[in-house]
């Protein structure tokens, strides 16, 4: 597989910096850069990507193992290490059918799965990542066919929790702590044979939140510790108020999601709790009436939670909350309900910023980031100029570094942005011309993206990877307690040298206060860059960027100017 060298960057004004994204803006079209060269694994009849709650891949021993289906085999677990050589079938678990493994997870050293076998059921297996080290993990559920049917797994400290069935107690949160002994029931939501079918299970420090139906059609969100000694409801509503949450979410040391008071004339809002039983209560009535705003893609960055919401003064965009209903705001109105473009969709964190595809009526749909304010949600690329817009979608993110689909005059081919506009570009024509390869991602092994590729419906997948080159940044400092000192009447002018273990490319801006003040291109590794704003006496910090290279991270420094005041006349 062919690898490309790691890069260590190092920003330099006079001395050694650190560097980060810029705030560059996309007018124009991209041109069609090639970045990361991809490396065809296999052929297969179809390989399956999983979804958020039956994880599609996991990784064990430095290999990734996935559910494909292979020449003369059906649905069964697969294994790469990221080369041609290094892909091939676990074990054939079905050999009549398909065994369709998911529910993919690491855990104690092992990648866990569930699989069906004919005369067990569904059940846990588990493998090393090699075939004589892949198992059945126990019959849990003893009889013909009948099965744990686990799902919704979720590590928390040296505890696999996960739904599954089991003999008298239904379907229920059970917990192993990866012995067969140390398998069980962990809570009973609703005793006896009816189920609780816990699901969106998810980590919040040392407790676990979930959600579980309490009656028939009324759902509730639950909180429990690692030891279950302690398990209560988030909410205080009353028992048969159906809450319906979902999109539970942590950010910072608050836990979020969608829920409504069913029947009460309140729709869909964020809601938020500390953890402690019965403090969950509704963050902002953003849209008051039976519909509600309904919030989606809840994403946490930097401690706080960005989601898309609904209102009728603006349609839906992009909004922020830390919990409090001053703190819970829009982002930043992209284009007025009127228009009728579609809303933003595909929520990612990625480098330090959020990443989604949205329109504004002027673009057609396109890859925007944001980094929480206003001024900074901005269109990252207009890669397909027009209405209809080049249609991204994520493939999965490596080590901040955002990979995706999209159509830019070229067909649906896989992409790569570091978050600036300058660092986004085609991985590869794997379909050349007008022909869409169509990528859809597995996993992430390491620095390695693993994506599938289909040109239609009915033609072979491939299956490829590609590996993100990476950087190591350092920061120092050696001017102290200023970098510059100039007269008023100056021109300011900023030497910088980026060195790395290969060349680079890229380009070095300058901003204060949130404004560009200056950029120049790398030549030969230097730049000298212009401040084209007059500054006033004082001191100035200014934010030094380097970016657009996929051999080295965009990352940033500030510098201090201090300005002397003009001298008096005499």
């Amino acid at each position: 597989m062919r690898r490309r060298t790691t890069a260590a960057a190092l920003l330099a004004v006079g001395a050694l910096l650190m560097v980060e994204a810029p705030a560059v803006h996309a007018d124009e079209p991209v041109t069609p850069r090639f970045g990361p060269v991809p490396e065809a694994l296999g052929t297969f009849n179809r390989v399956d990507s999983g979804r958020p709650q039956e994880p599609g891949s996991a990784v064990v021993n430095g290999r990734l193992v996935f559910a494909a289906v292979g020449p003369a085999k059906g649905v069964e677990p697969w294994v790469t290490d990221g080369t041609p050589e290094g892909t091939h079938l676990l074990a054939d678990l079905h050999p009549t059918a398909d065994s369709v493994p998911k529910n993919f997870v690491s855990f104690g050293g092992l990648v866990w799965f569930s699989a069906y076998r004919p005369g067990i059921g569904r059940e846990w297996w588990v493998t090393d990542g090699t075939p004589a080290g892949t198992r059945l993990f126990a019959d849990l559920y003893p009889g013909e066919d009948a099965g744990t049917f686990p799902t919704d797994p979720v590590v928390l400290g040296d505890r696999l929790f996960f739904q599954g069935a089991s003999p008298g107690a239904g379907t229920e949160l059970m917990v192993t702590d990866g012995t067969v002994a140390g398998t069980r029931v962990a809570v009973d939501t609703r005793p006896g044979q009816e189920s609780g079918y816990p699901d969106q299970l998810t980590a919040f420090g040392s407790q676990l939140v979930y959600r579980a139906e309490v009656a028939d059609g009324v759902y509730k969100p639950f909180v429990t510790d690692r030891s279950q000694m302690s398990t209560a409801r988030l909410d205080a509503e009353p028992l048969q108020v159906d809450l319906r949450p979902d999109w539970i979410t942590v950010a910072g040391d608050r836990i979020f999601f969608r829920g409504g008071r069913d029947g009460t004339g309140v729709g869909r809002e964020l809601w938020s709790s500390g953890g402690l039983p019965g403090d969950a209560r509704p963050v902002e009535d953003i849209e008051s009436g039976p519909g509600g705003s309904s919030p989606t893609e809840l994403t946490a960055l930097a401690d706080r939670l960005y989601f898309f919401a609904y209102q009728s003064t603006t349609g839906r965009e992009l909004w922020t909350s830390d919990g409090t209903p001053d703190g819970t705001h829009i982002v930043r109105d992209l284009v007025p309900p009127t228009v009728g473009t579609e809303g933003p969709t595909d929520l990612k964190a990625a480098a330090g910023m959020l990443q989604f595809r949205a329109g504004d009526g002027v673009h057609g749909q396109e890859p925007w980031v944001s980094d929480g304010t206003a001024a900074g949600t901005r269109l990252l690329a207009d890669l397909r100029p027009g209405s209809t817009g080049s249609d991204p979608s994520s493939l999965g993110v490596i080590d901040g570094r955002h990979l995706f689909s999209a159509f830019a005059g070229r067909g649906g081919e896989p992409w790569i942005t570091d978050g600036t506009t300058v660092g986004t570009r085609m991985v590869a024509d794997l379909a050349p011309g007008a022909g869409s390869s169509n990528p859809y991602g597995i996993g992430v092994l390491g620095k390695t993206l693993v994506f599938a590729t289909q040109d239609s419906g009915t033609d072979p997948v491939t299956l490829h990877a590609v590996t993100v080159p990476t950087s190591a940044t350092t920061a120092k400092h050696k001017r102290k307690p200023y970098s510059h000192q100039v007269a008023q009447r100056r021109r300011i002018v900023l030497r910088v040298k980026v060195s790395a273990t290969t060349p680079l490319s890229g380009t070095v801006t300058l901003t204060r206060k949130g404004r560009v003040v200056g950029t120049a291109q790398l030549v030969n590794g230097k730049a000298r860059v212009r401040i084209t704003k007059r500054l006033k006496a004082g001191k100035h910090r200014i934010k030094i960027t380097y970016s657009g290279s996929i051999d080295a991270h965009a990352s940033s420094t500030r510098t201090v100017v201090k300005v002397r005041p003009k001298p008096r006349k005499r």
